[in-house]
């Protein structure tokens, strides 16, 4: 389809994040591509609820939880924009969401320019890795507390994700 963007026009991506199941998803826009082949398709064929209701048209930040300690938060997939958080399980937006990005992660700061899950072992603790300028903010999900680092020697990361226990920041 021709009103489909292509994924490799400008590389960059506003979100990057895998799915319940591991399945890698890629945001640029309104639009998603489902793993690493395929056409685009608009992100509230998958999300309904990101377009329908919020006409947000694009996500800052997005990341899949690993929290196997919590049944109740594992899996989901969040995500940012400006200062609003949305959560997702199984495809459907939560209850109550969206959110003051506070309300759910405090003491991480509005306007995300990517986000990663760091699982235990990888991270010292289950945390989640939000990007914003220079700023890495760690998040610690068991004890709700943020330590901020700063990494300057790299680029600003526009989007992240973690694939095979490695982790990658993209600039674009």
């Amino acid at each position: 389809d021709a009103a489909l963007p292509d994924r490799c026009a400008g590389i960059e991506f506003d979100a990057i994040t895998p799915d319940e199941k591991g399945n890698m998803l890629f945001f640029k826009g309104s639009h998603l591509w489902p793993g690493f082949r395929g056409p685009a398709q608009p992100s509230n064929e998958s999300f309904k609820e990101l377009d329908d209701m919020h006409n947000i048209g694009h996500v800052d930040a997005a990341f899949r939880m690993h929290n196997t300690e919590n049944p109740d938060d594992h899996d989901h997939i969040y995500f940012f924009l400006d200062d609003k958080v949305f959560s997702y399980y199984n495809h459907t937006l939560e209850d109550g969401y969206p959110k003051e990005i506070q309300e759910d992660f405090p003491g991480v700061p509005t306007h995300l320019d990517a986000a990663v899950e760091c699982p235990k072992g990888e991270c010292i603790a289950d945390s989640v890795l939000f990007f914003k300028g220079n700023d890495v903010h760690v998040y610690d999900i068991t004890t709700k507390t943020v330590k901020t680092k700063t990494w300057s020697h790299l680029p600003v990361c526009t989007s992240a994700t973690r694939w095979l226990e490695h982790y990658y920041c993209f600039h674009g």
